[in-house]
């Protein structure tokens, strides 16, 4: 594993480099979601005769970075923007794919001029203030308590749960102890509490972020039970950016939908 150093912690990325093989100018940074790892791009990584490259890292507390407590989304923008700035410095065609909180860094870096295009999957956005019921699904979910609700908050992520390639993944949650919650709550509650679901945080400077981006678009699944399709279409109407919403599918899109994602992705990348 490739490792670089960002405010004196070690972070954890992959990056195709131009080859031989794969002589491509442009290159797809992925900006995993909550808690999540670099892995779930490696479907873009499997795919054949691609017109790309790949790039993406481990966020501080997440996969096989450093671990930090008490951050702040704005640690993982200027972490995306170090990454970018330096690891990526010969990069001139950079398209970022960022699965839902990984829209916060995506915008947060969306005027680099390295950055030609943005798709915001899944995307943290915000939503109503008077659904007090997604605000309690959030923080449940996020920062489960024991195995059992962790199962319920990963479960909760697919279009069909009962799948068995899902309920087999889910076994491993019954190895996890008290340990792993103490540390998880440690790094994310005051990201979750403060940012996450305060509304104000949202209508202000995530809004802010939405609003100031150029050259985006967003993809959601209609089944998605963590970022709630109405609110983001009221955003799109809003902010006039093309939204694509695609059935069947939950809030882990690139597993439920990644061909789909990934045509809208290529027709972009091919204009």
């Amino acid at each position: 594993m490739n490792k670089f150093v960002f405010e004196d912690l070690n972070i954890n990325y992959q990056y195709e480099e131009k080859s031989q093989q794969n002589p491509s100018e442009n290159l797809i940074l992925f900006l995993h979601g909550f808690g999540d790892s670099l892995k779930t791009s490696y479907s873009f990584s499997k795919e054949k005769n691609k017109n790309f490259r790949l790039a993406a890292f481990d966020f501080i507390s997440c996969g096989a970075s450093d671990y930090k407590q008490n951050l702040k989304l704005e640690t993982y923008g200027k972490l995306t923007e170090f990454f970018i700035n330096n690891i990526l410095k010969n990069e001139n065609n950079i398209y970022i794919v960022s699965h839902s909180l990984g829209a916060f860094s995506a915008l947060y870096v969306n005027k680099n001029s390295k950055v030609k295009y943005t798709f915001l999957a899944s995307p943290f956005s915000p939503w109503n203030k008077e659904n007090l019921e997604h605000k309690k699904f959030l923080i449940n979910h996020l920062l489960p308590e024991n195995n059992e609700d962790k199962k319920i908050s990963y479960f909760d992520l697919f279009y069909n749960p009962s799948n068995l390639a899902i309920v087999n993944s889910a076994k491993i949650f019954d190895k996890l102890n008290s340990n792993f919650y103490t540390k998880r709550k440690t790094a994310f509650e005051k990201m979750v509490n403060d940012q996450i679901v305060n509304f104000d945080f949202l209508s202000n400077d995530l809004y802010a972020l939405y609003k100031d981006a150029k050259n985006y678009c967003a993809i959601s699944g209609e089944d998605d039970k963590y970022v709630k399709i109405e609110s983001l279409e009221e955003l799109a109407s809003k902010l006039n950016f093309k939204l694509y919403k695609l059935s069947k599918t939950g809030h882990a899109i690139f597993f439920d939908s990644f061909q789909k994602v990934l045509e809208i992705i290529l027709s972009q990348i091919k204009e």
